[in-house]
């Protein structure tokens, strides 16, 4: 950890530790659900895996006929998720064990990445690749409304708790580092706000109070985690620090813990991969919140990325096998 963030990130540390966890039951179980390239099998081998952490049973949700690359967990238990084949990427939804595939959107060229799903209604926000805008899908009927429309790049966006807003990365500004800036979009006005931290793969924790996203120091930099607290002011506190790639970080349920994928496995010495979207060793690991030991969650020896931990209430996980 840089000593130069220390001191002026005290305060951030102080709230991460004091923020009241959301009300869970004793008994649910805590599911990881993540997005995995099976080792040599490249890129149409991109499946959804959900773990449950409990047990270490591992299972694949997603069909073989496609590259699925990222998911979320509605309210209701179901899976969301991209499937991309050929040059067209559309999104699905399946439920826990993946026993069925509903296809739910059919827009021809669309490119659909990172779906999120709404905490309160049925809402389901993404990436539209094919026009570098977030964009919503209403699934009630399957339409599809781009809610950006700037002339650049525009991309994951999740949804804050209250359901009203969202926190997506946009090219519309840069740092010095070439890093995208974190915007926040108010869906029932339309305003969109800068948070003055930069990023990527922002996530928002469950009081809407702190971000984790992916950063980095220097342009071409490895990145690595970073938390921040929205409307402080203060400088964003670095929780990893390695010469590897470290991203993708979420808040678990409780908003102790941070999962995210690393590198840090695969070691500095090995070959760098062609495309280290399908390549290499990228596995999930869990840190504190307020940074500290990691935990490796997966142990594939392949690429793992969108890492997202969800609390399942028993009944309902039985009632997906």
């Amino acid at each position: 950890m840089r000593l130069k963030l220390l001191l002026t990130t005290m305060a951030l540390i102080t709230v991460a530790a004091c923020t009241p966890a959301p009300d869970q039951s004793s008994e649910d179980q805590q599911v990881l659900i993540y997005a995995y390239n099976l080792a040599g099998e490249g890129y149409t081998e991109h499946h959804i895996r959900s773990l449950d952490l409990a047990s270490g049973e591992e299972i694949i949700i997603t069909s073989p006929d496609g590259a699925a690359w990222n998911a979320t967990v509605t309210t209701a238990r179901d899976v969301i998720y991209s499937l991309q084949r050929g040059d067209e990427a559309q999104i699905y939804r399946t439920d826990l064990k993946g026993s069925t595939h509903t296809q739910m959107t059919t827009v021809p060229g669309m490119i659909a990445f990172h779906p999120m799903s709404s905490p309160v209604d049925d809402l389901i926000v993404f990436s539209r690749f094919d026009t570098g805008n977030i964009a919503a899908l209403d699934p009630a009927d399957g339409s599809v409304t781009d809610l950006t429309t700037h002339e650049a790049f525009d991309s994951h966006p999740v949804f804050f708790p209250d359901g009203k807003r969202v926190l997506f990365s946009t090219r519309r500004i840069e740092s010095e580092n070439g890093e995208p800036g974190i915007f926040i979009l108010d869906l029932e006005s339309g305003d969109i706000e800068d948070t003055g931290y930069f990023g990527s793969y922002a996530r928002p924790d469950h009081d809407g109070r702190l971000i984790v996203f992916s950063g980095w120091d220097f342009p071409d930099a490895e990145p690595d985690v970073y938390i921040a607290a929205l409307g402080s002011g203060q400088a964003r506190r670095q929780l990893t620090d390695t010469p590897y790639y470290d991203g993708h970080p979420a808040f678990t349920p409780d908003d102790t813990s941070i999962v995210f994928v690393s590198r840090k496995d695969q070691g500095a010495d090995d070959p760098v991969p062609d495309d280290p979207n399908t390549q290499g060793v990228n596995e999930v690991y869990i840190m504190p919140a307020t940074g500290g030991d990691w935990t490796r969650l997966t142990f594939g020896e392949a690429v793992a990325w969108h890492p997202e931990i969800i609390s399942v209430a028993q009944q309902v996980f039985r009632n997906a096998e």
